[in-house]
């Protein structure tokens, strides 16, 4: 199913805060990389870049996260 406008923005917000308290709680780097991923989905870049800059700063050389930044 595709969606658009304030439905698609809702549920983006929403998958957010679920996948939020799930990095908090879990302290995975590829939770925090798909937290990342969902943010800029999202349309909330800087959210998404200060995430990438966190697991840049534990793994510098980690190919997906530069690609992404």
């Amino acid at each position: 199913r595709h969606l658009d406008g304030a439905d698609r923005k809702a549920v983006l917000d929403r998958a957010t805060a679920v996948l939020k308290s799930v990095v908090d709680e879990t302290r995975t780097t590829r939770d925090a990389y798909l937290l990342a991923q969902l943010y800029r989905a999202g349309g909330k870049r800087p959210e998404s870049v200060q995430v990438l800059n966190q697991l840049l700063q534990a793994d510098p050389k980690n190919l997906d996260y530069l690609v992404m930044a």
